[in-house]
């Protein structure tokens, strides 16, 4: 992880990194312990996509390109698994190269939470798409 990336690694659960040349993702021990994958698993964005609950797989993928393609940070709740599912409420902060081009994006796990703690997240103000919600900022 590059120097500016270690300072803008935001105070949260566990971080995780994606390089938008690579298309590779770097997990914190504590995100991947988070989000209950083996040290040896798939680093692709491809293959977290398919580790989400159906109903939130197209909103990750959008919101995290929109956030890429107008250069803006990104925060929004999604769901893992099936059967019981694990809610996540995360950020989304651009890194930007020296050419002012977006080169990552820094994932932040904010919180971990049940249905009742999603459904309240939903109700505060985020722009609900199925069960998910996301907000551009």
């Amino acid at each position: 992880m590059n120097s500016q990336l270690k300072k803008e690694t935001f105070t949260a659960l566990g971080n995780f990194n994606v390089d938008l040349k690579t298309n590779e993702i770097s997990y914190t021990d504590e995100s991947r312990h988070i989000l209950g994958l083996a040290e040896s698993c798939n680093r692709s964005f491809d293959y977290f996509l398919t580790r989400l609950h159906p109903n939130s797989i197209g909103l990750v993928h959008r919101v995290s390109n929109m956030g890429v393609n107008k250069k803006t940070n990104f925060r929004l709740t999604f769901s893992l698994g099936f059967g019981k599912k694990k809610n996540f409420l995360a950020r989304g902060k651009i890194i930007y190269d020296s050419f002012n081009q977006p080169e990552h994006v820094l994932w932040s796990i904010l919180k971990v939470g049940n249905e009742s703690f999603f459904e309240r997240i939903k109700n505060k103000g985020f722009e609900t798409i199925f069960t998910t919600s996301a907000c551009i900022y």
